[in-house]
């Protein structure tokens, strides 16, 4: 997931700097993000309206969800905004099913909460959340308006099948359907890689159309086929289910009526608890001591503590974080963490563990083989979602029990898998070596394909080589014990007069 180029270029700076200028879904309007602040430009006029009743509501501690505020500057037909910056950014094409409905379920309660003051959310699409921790956080204020103000947009008067008046249904209908529903059907029946892929390939404004379910259809395989039918099956009943509520409220115009509907479609589309072969990695490697109980942990586990207990360490990134003990270890030292890993059933455990322990964790399912690059709006340009290799760093990177997958099972080259782990360390590096000589790596050839087809390839990957590649890299390496002994722990900072690799 961390975009890298050719290996050449191991020490250039990151594309990007903070800040960063995002292209606005309004014409004039506009959102620059900071190292730790957002400035957001909108029309004054409908702003003007709802900003008395959104914080009556939020001093009332009715809209938890929405990120806290300040007016900054007001030009007339124009007020900019100030909120604090959600730590990390991340995109519903990474997120695991149960954010995906988190984010849906915050709609909905916002919804339900403005209507009380005669307003209506103008969006209802994912990338108007973040999540702080595995916290839901709605972010796109101006996306609140008055409840008329929906009759004077023309995408929702061009997109509507029904005649009367524009209603806050309308815009649920729009983009709620394909953006939270149909991804959400897909997940429920196991096919969350898909309803990834969709995202990311047709993200609001960013494509020519929303998705559809012929979409989702033509990215199954025969093997899935089966699941994919009964996610159209699911999908088809969510759309009957919202047309119904769309109905009702076009009937009664009872808003509240229509939020307790969504929050009862959405939780019909609860994802099922999986379980995938690496749900278990840490019991049957003998990793799963408690947390609170140092006194049992295994050399790994304390020279990792070692190296994140530092004041100047603040943030984490762990690569291949499985269901993410070191991660909750780096947020138990007050780290906020970033965890990924391929493995949507691993990353659901994390969700859930973080989740109820108010860990500040923010799991993501990403592949670091298959970067995310910048994405740009459709049709106008202008930056619409930033690159991977920017969003994903972190003053220390944890690269375990991932370097020998890369190597041995992918066939990346060893100082291009290294480069791919180093990218995003803005101070510090955790590699573990796996050797040959490693019992799961002779025991499980079915792990290390390329190293199984060409053994004699694989001669120079030692501990030496390694430690040769992160030094020409910049980096300063020391040497630590593992688990089991026959592994090896490098701890490496980056040299005196180095500079960060994006």
């Amino acid at each position: 997931m961390i975009a890298i180029p050719d290996a050449s270029a191991a020490m250039t700076l990151p594309r990007h700097h903070f800040p960063i200028d995002l292209s606005s879904g309004e014409s004039g309007g506009g959102l620059t993000i900071a190292d730790d602040h957002v400035l957001r430009r909108l029309p004054a006029a409908p702003w003007k309206t709802v900003r008395p009743l959104i914080e009556s509501m939020v001093a009332e501690g009715h809209l938890p969800d929405l990120i806290p505020w300040s007016e900054v500057a007001s030009d007339g037909d124009w007020i900019q905004l100030r909120h604090p910056r959600v730590r990390v950014i991340s995109y519903p094409h990474e997120w695991c099913a149960e954010m995906l409905q988190e984010a849906a379920l915050a709609h909905g309660r916002l919804l339900a909460a403005v209507a009380k003051g005669g307003m209506a959310l103008k969006d209802a699409h994912p990338w108007n959340v973040l999540f702080d921790g595995t916290r839901p956080v709605f972010i796109d204020i101006g996306s609140i308006v008055p409840l008329a103000a929906l009759a004077e947009l023309d995408y929702l008067k061009d997109a509507r099948t029904r005649s009367g008046p524009v209603l806050a249904g309308d815009v649920f209908e729009l983009m709620f359907l394909p953006y939270f529903l149909l991804p959400l059907a897909f997940h429920r029946v196991g096919l969350g890689q898909i309803a990834r892929r969709m995202l990311w390939r047709y993200p609001l404004n960013g494509a020519e159309r929303y998705p559809r379910v012929a979409d989702f259809l033509r990215e199954a395989g025969p093997r899935q086929w089966l699941r994919a039918i009964d996610g159209v099956r699911h999908a088809a009943k969510a759309s009957v289910h919202l047309r119904t509520l769309c109905t009702n409220l076009e009937r009664s115009g009872t808003l509240d009526v229509f939020a307790d509907g969504l929050a009862e479609l959405v939780g019909e589309l609860s994802p099922p608890r999986q379980r995938s072969a690496y749900s278990g990695y840490y019991a049957a490697k003998g990793e799963a001591q408690a947390l609170d109980r140092p006194e049992t942990w295994n050399a790994k586990q304390l020279a990792v503590h070692a190296v994140l207990d530092r004041p100047e360490i603040s943030t984490v990134l762990d690569i291949a974080c499985n269901t993410g003990w070191y991660s909750r270890l780096a947020a138990r030292l007050g780290k906020h963490v970033t965890a990924i890993d391929i493995d949507d059933a691993c990353v659901a455990d994390l969700c859930h563990s973080a989740g109820a322990a108010g860990e500040a964790i923010v799991p993501l399912v990403a592949d670091l083989t298959q970067p995310t690059p910048d994405r740009q709006r459709h049709p106008c340009g202008g930056l619409l979602l930033i690159g991977s290799e920017c969003r994903l760093r972190a003053d220390a990177v944890l690269a375990l029990g991932i370097l020998h997958h890369l190597v041995l099972g992918a066939g990346i080259p060893l100082t291009d898998a290294l480069q791919r782990l180093a990218r995003p360390a803005i101070q510090s590096l955790l590699v573990e070596y796996v050797g040959l000589d490693d019992e799961l790596v002779m025991k499980e050839p079915e792990f290390f394909a390329a190293y199984s087809r060409n053994p004699r390839d694989f001669a120079g990957f030692t501990l030496k080589a390694v430690i040769d590649a992160l030094a020409a890299m910049g980096w300063q390496v020391g040497v630590a014990p593992s688990f089991p002994p026959t592994r090896s722990l490098l701890s490496c900072k980056r040299a005196a007069g180095g500079t960060h690799s994006a």
